[in-house]
């Protein structure tokens, strides 16, 4: 079982997905000093910065557990439509400004025409 006692056993969760053929031993984390081997005996990520130090390592694991390693996070249901609004709102907008960059104003105009239509016209 993935879950002892309450916690994460990070040692069994690798042997589930992963455990890397080269040795880690000589990385460590420059924040936390944590090596790999470590991590496994502590069955703990000792920093944040272990998620980026170690990335090659865990992210096998974590795809295998998770199906991603991006956090999505859960949307409520009575706010799910508003959200993917302003997401969508978001994205357009971004896509606005770098066709405005590349001076393609006619397609700008048809996304800023589709941002109003998504908004009712409000300004974001």
């Amino acid at each position: 079982m993935l879950f002892e006692n309450n916690g994460f056993d990070l040692f069994k969760a690798l042997s589930f997905g992963y455990i890397p053929a080269v040795s880690t031993e000589s990385k460590t984390c420059p924040l936390c000093g944590a090596n790999f081997m470590q991590l496994i005996k502590s069955g703990k990520i000792g920093c944040g910065e272990c998620y980026s130090v170690f990335k090659a390592e865990l992210e096998p694991t974590i795809i295998k557990l998770h199906g991603r390693v991006k956090h999505t996070g859960k949307i409520p249901k009575n706010l799910e439509s508003a959200i993917g609004l302003k997401r969508k709102t978001e994205e357009l907008n971004v896509r606005l400004k770098k066709l405005i960059e590349l001076q393609k104003f006619e397609e700008a105009a048809l996304v800023r025409d589709e941002i109003n239509h998504l908004t009712g016209g409000v300004k974001q």
